[in-house]
């Protein structure tokens, strides 16, 4: 896993990325084959199980992996050999073996595999997700860094994952991911904070079931949403909307990584983060819930307290039977993809009328999009 090196010694490479539904999409290049791979600092790099057969990859050990909701499985690992991303030539690259195509969801979205921090360790990267570039380079002084960037030392993983300390209400919580893999804001895992929130004089809304997917499916906890000020290694990134959780990792994701040009100089373990937008709260502005297909029904998972949808009765466990008329007791593969890639109705719907079995009761109601927390 951790053998992994660039082709030649001197080198700069400027690559296109996309940037679609907070993924960064990278362009890859194996045995002359394209691919899109997804970038993600919170994981190793990982294969498709389709792309392993097409290549013939062997298993070379098993290890346990958890994901980012700390669920777990075993992954084969195997030697993946060079793996091309513009110009230049990653080799001896080692990765996991995932069967993308047997998760419902991660199947919707247009990528082959990832792109992980133990690929990426072995150069210095630079992020820019406004101008939808990456510059890869053996030397940080080849790359534009200005005085005014914030400058801090991260922790790297034995996968390379960087991490670092965020403070948020005084309470310091350690190494929080620095996680392109995530569409994230600040999304915390602290029962200090908990309990800080809890003590009053903060107000809160919270989330009850699950409203994400890892690797390995999802994990109910209640997850509690308040605004805040975060702090970054004593770096401040604005008035926030935080999210606590029990269980899992804590993360810093694309919906804050896309304000800044972010370079990770793996050699010395050093970020740097140059603002280019301003800082904004991920507003949460929906109808309070969401729904995974479990067993051929699309099911309710998640319930945002305060929200449309808890005012009007939609429990966990629901069936959504229809919205705006269009039925969903029976779901096509491309149906499901599009409902979990672009949501149920377009964003600048802000009325649907929705269908549910309750107790195997049929019931309608009428939701609004809403910001709880205000």
């Amino acid at each position: 896993m951790n053998k992994g090196e660039v082709s030649t010694a001197d080198f700069y490479e400027q690559v296109p990325i996309e940037f679609e539904n907070r993924m960064v999409i990278v362009p890859v290049s194996i045995n002359g084959v394209k691919y899109k791979f997804i970038l993600d600092t919170g994981a190793p790099t990982v294969i498709s199980k389709e792309i392993a057969d097409k290549l013939n990859l062997k298993d070379i050990c098993t290890v346990k992996s958890a994901d980012v909701h700390k669920n777990k499985s075993s992954m084969p690992f195997t030697n993946a050999g060079d793996i091309c991303i513009g110009n230049l030539k990653f080799i001896n690259q080692g990765a996991a073996i995932y069967d993308f195509g047997g998760n419902k969801e991660l199947s919707c979205f247009p990528f082959s595999s990832i792109i992980g921090a133990n690929l990426m360790k072995s150069a210095i990267w630079q992020i820019d997700l406004k101008n939808k570039t990456i510059i890869i380079t053996n030397d940080i002084n080849k790359l534009k860094i200005p005085e005014t960037a914030i400058k801090f030392k991260f922790k790297g993983l034995p996968t390379g994952t960087p991490t670092a300390n965020v403070t948020i209400e005084g309470v310091q919580i350690n190494n929080v991911t620095l996680d392109y893999g995530s569409g994230s804001g600040v999304d915390m895992v602290s029962n200090k904070l908990l309990k800080k929130i809890h003590a009053g004089g903060i107000k809160f809304i919270r989330i009850f079931g699950y409203n994400s997917m890892g690797l390995y499916g999802g994990k109910n906890d209640t997850t509690f949403i308040f605004k805040s000020n975060a702090a970054l290694e004593g770096n401040l990134l604005g008035n926030q909307k935080v999210t606590i959780r029990k269980n899992g990792l804590s993360t810093i994701g694309t919906q804050i990584l896309k304000n800044y040009i972010v370079t990770f100089d793996w050699h010395n373990n050093m970020a740097y983060m140059e603002k280019i937008t301003a800082d904004t709260s991920d507003l949460m502005n929906s109808f309070g819930f969401t729904a995974l297909l479990t067993d051929g029904k699309l099911l309710v998972t998640s319930i945002t307290e305060k929200s449309s949808a808890a005012e009007k009765g939609l429990a966990l466990g629901d069936q959504i039977i229809s919205v705006n008329d269009k039925d969903y007791t029976s779901i096509s593969a491309d149906d499901y993809c599009n409902y979990i890639i672009k949501g149920m109705v377009p964003t600048d719907i802000n009325t649907v009328e929705i269908a549910f079995k309750h107790n195997d009761v049929i019931q309608k109601i009428k939701l609004e999009r809403k910001e709880p927390l205000n």
